[in-house]
């Protein structure tokens, strides 16, 4: 079991080096939604309120990145977008 949680760890580390902080940020952040979907794919029963509450954990993250989607706009995010972001999340 320390091997599994060593390998992880070091291959954690290893991509974390290899990408953008915020890429990365994200990537670590969507854990909390691919919980659930590794949970359904194995036969698991996942309450609608816990995919309702993944769907907000994943805008979330996406509104903090500044990931661009095509045709969403949203007001205030750019230059300057992440510091008001966090703010945003810091005061919720």
């Amino acid at each position: 079991l320390g091997l599994l949680n060593w390998a992880g760890t070091a291959a954690q580390a290893w991509g974390l080096e290899q990408t953008s902080s915020t890429r990365a940020g994200f990537l670590l952040s969507t854990i909390n939604v691919m919980v659930p979907v590794g949970a359904a794919l194995q036969g698991y029963r996942v309450p609608p309120a816990t995919w309702a509450a993944c769907a907000l954990a994943l805008a979330g993250v996406v509104i903090i990145s500044e990931i661009h989607i095509p045709l969403v706009h949203l007001p205030g995010f750019g230059s300057g977008g992440t510091s008001r972001g966090m703010g945003g999340s810091v005061m919720f």
